[in-house]
């Protein structure tokens, strides 16, 4: 039998899946932070669903998927205010330009970025975007700002880009992103 690391085991964490065609690899990152024993909480936002079923997350996390800040009270889905403080970490992977701009403004027009403004947990981003979207001085700036409040980066990957192009904003390895996460909690 296999040794299992289970060096996750008793965190919590918010899975935020943002709008990019990188929102497929939440599915793995999911499974991969479960496997390593952290209750994992995956929030979409609408633009994710485009890209994704919040069933596959559903049962990779075996927690529910929030995905609608005017449908929390329905059922089995925890307010965002308990979702916000239950977490230990705040993980955003894919972050979009859109989300990072959301953040560094603080404005909260749907769920995942309400529970954003709601948790005291730490916030690591994972940013996956075109790469003249990554480049442009708002984006930067947001950046720049973020990085002031404290927040952790996993720098996205050079490579080809969904988008045709090639260069910087490739959303950076799953074993990346899992690695960051299990680094973050043994140096806290």
């Amino acid at each position: 039998m296999a040794d299992i690391n289970l060096d996750l085991k008793g965190r919590t964490i918010i899975l935020g899946i943002t709008g990019s065609i990188a929102a497929y690899k939440a599915a793995d990152i999911t499974s991969r932070l479960t496997e390593a024993g952290a209750q994992v909480y995956p929030v979409m936002t609408a633009e994710a669903c485009q890209f994704m079923q919040p069933l596959t997350l559903q049962v990779l996390s075996r927690n529910p998927v929030a995905s609608d800040l005017w449908k929390e009270g329905e059922g089995w889905q925890p307010g965002h205010i308990e979702l916000a403080d239950r977490a230990d970490l705040f993980l955003v992977a894919p972050a979009t330009a859109h989300c990072l701009a959301l953040f560094a403004l603080g404005l909260a027009p749907d769920l995942l970025s309400s529970i954003h403004l709601a948790t005291p947990a730490p916030v690591m981003l994972a940013p996956a975007m075109n790469g003249k979207m990554l480049a442009h001085a708002a984006t930067q700036e947001n950046i720049r700002t973020l990085r002031s409040r404290g927040y952790h980066f996993i720098e996205p990957q050079s490579g080809m880009l969904a988008c045709g192009y090639e260069g910087a904003g490739k959303l950076a390895a799953v074993e990346t992103i899992v690695q960051s996460v299990r680094d973050f909690f043994a140096n806290a």
